[in-house]
């Protein structure tokens, strides 16, 4: 009897973890498709990439609000329930974008996007905390980020063919939307229904913000987290683009490029646990922003294709780390309030987004390619002077100048 049992765990088990690996999997293709097609969706309305970009700036900006407003969201409703409603606002959002008649309609639609995101990734956490005892949590949260990195892998090659074949509408409409509505049935019939509620000890959205409002060296994981944002934007979003509209690389050989570029995040986001057991968390999440700010600089500057493709290749390398240890200093900045913190953190980066694409967008609108990564590195800079004079942590994030 008691194997039987245990039988029956080790599937409910592997139940909830496929459930849970398939959400954040879904989370994303909205994406891969505005970042792979980006040139043929402003072709299609007439409208240059800076302006296209703007949908983003949007999405970014609902999930910044969004992801506030899960702060205390998260204390009254089940994760369970929250996470359905997650991936349905994505799957809303890529029927909306694929049929969308106009500009503005699809910069509507596609704005759902940050809500779907900012209610799937922090319920994904607050299950694995729930259903898995913390000797395997790291381990399945590792599972959770390689799921995110897989989405722009296969996304890579998948989106670029459908594109390449029936267009960007169907990009939307046959892969976009597809992944959240299986994501969906599977959470709904692998997860158990139990009553899991996020246990924020600040169940008081202004008790949060007070927390950290009053902990300077939290504000300066905040701040600093939002610049490294918008700085990524330089790569994650207006690097394919550069690769495309001037180098003019074959949106399948883009694709490709795309795909390689994050199967590097993905071994960027497996070296991170080595990475800031050796350095610290701060030390790491410094070095990490330095180097990808300076391959954000480099890119648009050097005179070879390929030199150009392995800068791009490297940045998103440096961003898997960054992205991660940031997150990781961020955590430790006040154990009592963590859900407050982490909220906060997952708004600072939607906001960092929607700065980025918006201040990259006007560059290249007013100014060109030319000056993009050095307006967009400077906010990088920034970043790093505020992790390293305001921000505290277990290492001594001074010396980091000497060594890097």
């Amino acid at each position: 009897m008691r194997d039987n049992e245990d039988l029956g765990e080790v599937k409910r088990s592997r139940w909830i973890v496929t459930s849970l690996f398939l959400s954040i999997f879904s989370t994303y293709p909205n994406s891969v498709v505005s970042i792979l097609l980006l040139v043929e969706i402003g072709l299609t309305f007439d409208q240059p990439v800076g302006v296209m970009a703007q949908m983003r700036t949007l999405g970014s900006l609902v999930g910044f609000f969004s992801a506030i407003a899960m702060v205390a969201l998260s204390v009254r409703f089940k994760a369970k329930a929250l996470l359905l409603a997650g991936l349905s606002f994505l799957g809303i959002s890529s029927l909306g974008s694929g049929l969308a008649p106009n500009v503005e309609s699809l910069t509507v639609f596609y704005a759902i996007t940050g809500i779907g995101i900012s209610l799937v990734e922090p319920m994904v956490r607050t299950l694995v905390a729930y259903y898995y005892p913390i000797s395997k949590r790291s381990m399945v949260i590792g599972w959770m980020g390689a799921g995110g990195s897989l989405t722009f892998i296969m996304g890579g090659f998948t989106v670029g063919y459908i594109g390449l074949k029936w267009g960007w509408r169907a990009a939307f409409l046959g892969y976009a939307m597809v992944l959240p509505l299986i994501g969906l049935v599977l959470a709904f019939r692998g997860i158990p229904s139990q009553n899991v509620v996020s246990q924020i000890k600040d169940a008081n959205l202004m008790s949060g913000f007070s927390a950290i409002t009053s902990n300077r060296s939290a504000l300066a994981c905040l701040v600093g987290n939002l610049l490294a944002s918008a700085m990524s934007q330089g790569i994650y979003l207006f690097s394919l683009s550069y690769l495309k509209e001037v180098l003019l690389l074959s949106p399948g050989l883009a694709s490709t490029i795309f795909s390689i570029s994050s199967g590097f995040f993905f071994i960027g986001s497996l070296a991170n646990g080595w990475i800031a057991e050796r350095l610290g968390r701060k030390r790491a999440t410094i070095s990490s922003i330095l180097v990808f700010t300076f391959f954000t600089v480099l890119y648009p500057i050097l005179p070879g294709v390929w030199w150009t493709v392995a800068s791009v290749m490297l940045a998103h390398l440096f961003a898997a780390i960054q992205y991660s240890t940031s997150a990781s200093l961020s955590l430790e900045q006040l154990p009592g309030a963590r859900g407050s913190m982490m909220s906060m953190h997952t708004a600072s980066s939607c906001l960092g987004y929607a700065l980025g694409t918006s201040v990259g967008g006007l560059v290249l609108i007013y100014y060109g390619w030319d000056p993009l990564g050095a307006v967009l590195g400077g906010l990088g800079i920034i970043a790093t002077a505020v992790y390293i004079f305001l921000s505290e942590g277990p290492d001594d994030a001074r010396s980091i100048i000497v060594s890097v």
